[in-house]
């Protein structure tokens, strides 16, 4: 139409983005079209971005959500649209509740299983990293951590595992759930040697197939073990030959 009307396309985009804008807060457009309309933005770096960040700042992290899995439906995402979406998605999605981004993950994967497997990394990726940014500032965050229980957190690290293109526990998302789920989960207690028995216990419960993939020297990192080392002879003093014999048969 623009062709026949001889109108400049990118001229034209830059004049309705502002109209766009307006009827997207009025929800007058039918998601179908909205999409429609993106995907034909999609090989247009400044309009596709301008436009998609309108369609996101005035909808809801479940419209924008979905609108994403219809992008990859095709699994034809090219450069432009990754580069965007992983822009834009992180923020749309940090703040959302855990359960409510179970579900979205669990969208993703019904999507995943109908992309063939050479059109897949790019959607990957990018549910790769909106994954990690979640995880990160809620995980990170006092206003959520706490509502993490083990039971979610082992959720999402097979999730993450399914999200990786790597498949193994070295990703950021992974080492950042593990380092929660052994070392942050637990502070019921200061005392070395029981904080050393619950920690072998949780390192038993986590997934045994992820773990005896991966090697654990590239998965614990140093740094997280301090508070469990023995510094001062009161901390060797107070473990008696029994502690010490019990820490030995759980390791």
């Amino acid at each position: 139409m623009l062709s026949k009307l001889n109108l400049d396309h990118k001229s034209f985009f830059d004049c309705y983005q502002g109209l766009f804008t307006e009827k997207i807060k009025q929800k007058f457009y039918e998601f179908s079209h909205i999409a429609r309309l993106l995907r034909s933005l999609g090989s247009r770096d400044d309009l596709f971005g301008a436009y998609f960040s309108a369609y996101s700042a005035y909808t809801s992290p479940n419209e924008v959500w979905n609108m994403f899995l219809n992008l990859s439906s095709i699994g034809d995402l090219n450069e432009i649209m990754q580069k965007h979406l992983i822009l834009i998605l992180p923020p749309r999605i940090d703040r959302i509740s855990a359960e409510d981004f179970k579900q979205y993950t669990k969208l993703a994967k019904d999507q995943l299983n109908q992309i063939s497997d050479e059109k897949r990394p790019p959607v990957l990726k990018i549910l790769e990293t909106v994954l990690y940014a979640f995880l990160n500032k809620q995980l990170h965050d006092d206003q959520y951590s706490y509502k993490f229980t083990e039971s979610d957190l082992k959720e999402f690290l097979n999730t993450s595992l399914e999200f990786s293109a790597s498949c193994t526990l070295e990703n950021p998302s992974c080492l950042l759930i593990i380092r929660h789920l052994l070392f942050k989960l637990d502070r019921q207690t200061t005392n070395k040697f029981e904080k050393l028995k619950r920690l072998f216990k949780r390192l038993d419960n986590l997934n045994e197939i992820a773990c005896e993939a991966n090697d654990p020297a590239l998965i614990i990192q140093d740094d997280w073990l301090i508070e469990y080392i023995f510094r001062i002879p009161h901390d060797w003093l107070n473990l008696t030959k029994h502690d010490y014999q019990s820490l030995c048969e759980m390791h």
